[in-house]
This record gives structure tokens, C-alpha cells and sequence, in this order.
């Protein structure tokens, strides 16, 4: 796939252009020009035509048996989906860790993993759909909750347009503003509104909640989780040059507790924050933060649990504590691999 059509070189000069920026920056576009010349000089130096081009030969092949097995996969249900596209994940995800250990080779593979966003949006997209529209709960406070939550979502993220009815990517922020104008009227819920880029500091897929307090319960409100639930990749992606851990929502299907639990934030889109709906929560955004290097220098660390606790996450959400999620957080959004 990489340099199709125009070749090695041309395709790294496009992309060494692309990163270049802003042209005012440079004196001319001699300059500019010299300094990708040398990009792709020291690039192919490092790596070599015929090398880059049988790497690519090889990833292809096995690229096709994945997106053929996207294909076959289509009208199955979400889990059957899942579980029979994992192998050919793995061995895709497996094979670009042998092919390539440097980070800046990522332009090499980037393609394919853009790709397979668009696969795991054909055919069955997300788990439980098919529960968000249902009775609304009996018992307060979580029947108030409830009600508001199907409001928000019906306003904000219900297309017609859609074959699914529902439109959750990149809705968090307009759901957290409609909530926030439904709690300033109402005397009842304490609210809070969080952005974990900028209040919690978790570097990667940045979101909008609100944690609220109404009859001295507390709860996190999450309307638009299920966009972290696709099948652009699994946990098997840890290790890849350049690439963090699978989507948040990845990492709460491995036990029958932690389906339940995702079952029911799809559902209602809300959770009461107990100690162990905390850690479940926040611990799928710190797992998919942590990447290869992270394990390399922490061997014993886990891979489907963190070592922080419901008081930690506590603490991050009053913006008492910073935690380790592998890679440091930075002035911009321009490195966040996939943003709300």
C-alpha cells in the first residue's frame, strides 16, 4: 500500500511535506524543498527502497485477509464479530511489531490502520444498540438520570439520516453542553462537567462526562461511550511502533463483570460511581494509553488491569493527582490519536 501509484519516494516526500507546516516558517521554498530532500534521503538511508517495498508486499497480503475477514463478518452479531476477527488482527498487529521497531516507520503503516476505522464502521459497528432505546428505569435517583439521558441523547445524538439511527462519534462535548443546561435548572443534581484531556490529563481519546451528585448518590454520566467500542483494533495492538493501546471500550469485554458493566453504560449511558465501576471505567482509559514501551520498561505491569484504585481515580477527578498512563501529555490535541 505505501507508495502505491507514485512510488517510495513520492510518497515520502508527500508525507515529509505534510509534516513541514506552515510554509512562513522557511525563507523559501528552496529551503523547504532541501529540507524534505534530505528527510527522504535519510529516510530511505535508514530503511532502503527494495526493503520498504518488500515489507509493504508482505503487509498487503496480510492486510487483504483482514479486510476480507471484515467482510465476512458483517452480519454477525457484535461479540461473534469480535471474536472472529480477532485472529486476523493479531496476526496483522503481530506481523508490522516484526517488519518494524522503529516508531518513525508508522508512516509506512499508518494507511492500513486509518483503513481498518472505516471497516469497523461497515456492518455491525457497536454492542448493545439495540438496548439504548428502552423503559425508563423505576427507582430514583437513577430513573431522573435516566430520563435526562434519553432527552440528551434523542437531541443530540439521534440522525435519521444514519442506517443506525444514532450518531455517537464525536457527540460527547454537545451531550456535556445539553446536560449542562439541564442541571442549571434544576436544584435537585450537583454537577460537574469534565474534559479528561485537560482535567485529568489522560493524553489519548480525550472525552466529555459529567459527575454528578443528586440524593447524596453519585454518578458519572456518559451518553457517547460506545464510540470506544468498535473493532478498529483489540489489545493485541500494544507493541506496535508509534501506537498506543486498543479503544477504551476494548478493554472492558474480557470478563462477564466488565461486559455487564459496558452493557449497562451503553444502555443508560450513565453508572453509579462506586469503587468498582470507578476503577473499571477509568482503567480502560489508562490501559489505552499505555503502549509498548510502557510494558517494556514495566514487564510486570498488567495488561487488563492498572494498579490504581477508586480513590486514585477520585483524586484525578478533582485534579489532585496526575497518573502514569505511559506517555506525557502535551500543550496540544495535535498528537491525540483519535479526539472527541
Amino acid at each position: 500500500m505505501f507508495g502505491e501509484g507514485i512510488g517510495v519516494r513520492e510518497s515520502l516526500r508527500l508525507y515529509f511535506t505534510l509534516k513541514m507546516g506552515d510554509i512562513e516558517k522557511y525563507s523559501s521554498f528552496k529551503e523547504m524543498n532541501e529540507l524534505i530532500d534530505k528527510k527522504v534521503e535519510d529516510y530511505i538511508n535508514r530503511r532502503s527502497e527494495i526493503k520498504i517495498q518488500e515489507d509493504t508486499k508482505v503487509l498487503d497480503h496480510i492486510f487483504n485477509d483482514v479486510r476480507e475477514a471484515f467482510k465476512r463478518s458483517e452480519e454477525m452479531d457484535f461479540f461473534e464479530r469480535r471474536a472472529y476477527i480477532t485472529p486476523y488482527l493479531k496476526t496483522f498487529f503481530d506481523k508490522i511489531k516484526e517488519l518494524y521497531k522503529d516508531p518513525e516507520c508508522y508512516l509506512e503503516y499508518k494507511d492500513y490502520l486509518e483503513i481498518l476505522f472505516e471497516l469497523a464502521h461497515q456492518g455491525t459497528e457497536y454492542p448493545y444498540l439495540d438496548e439504548i432505546e428502552h423503559e425508563t428505569l423505576e427507582n430514583e435517583p437513577a430513573k431522573t438520570l435516566d430520563s435526562i439521558v434519553q432527552q440528551t441523547r434523542k437531541a443530540v445524538c439521534y440522525n435519521k439520516h444514519s442506517k443506525r439511527g444514532w450518531i455517537f462519534h464525536r457527540e460527547c462535548i454537545n451531550c456535556q453542553k445539553y446536560l449542562n443546561e439541564i442541571f442549571e435548572d434544576d436544584d435537585r443534581i450537583k454537577n460537574k462537567p469534565i474534559d479528561t484531556y485537560q482535567d485529568c490529563k489522560i493524553p489519548q481519546f480525550p472525552h466529555s462526562i459529567n459527575v454528578v451528585d443528586i440524593e447524596g448518590k453519585k454518578y458519572i454520566i456518559d451518553p457517547t461511550f460506545v464510540q470506544f467500542c468498535d473493532l478498529r483494533d483489540t489489545p493485541d495492538i500494544v507493541g506496535v511502533p508509534g501506537a498506543v493501546g486498543a479503544v477504551p471500550g476494548q478493554y472492558l469485554m474480557e470478563t462477564s463483570g466488565k461486559r455487564e458493566f459496558l452493557q449497562h453504560l451503553i444502555k443508560y449511558g450513565f453508572f453509579e460511581a462506586t469503587e468498582e465501576n470507578l476503577k473499571m471505567y477509568f482503567d480502560a482509559f489508562v490501559l489505552a494509553n499505555r503502549d509498548g514501551e510502557y510494558y517494556s520498561k514495566h514487564p510486570n505491569a498488567s495488561k487488563t488491569e492498572t494498579e490504581y484504585n477508586a480513590d486514585d481515580y477520585i483524586k484525578m477527578l478533582m485534579g489532585k493527582k496526575t497518573l502514569d498512563f505511559g506517555i506525557e501529555i502535551k500543550s496540544d490535541k495535535s498528537h491525540q490519536i483519535e479526539s472527541d
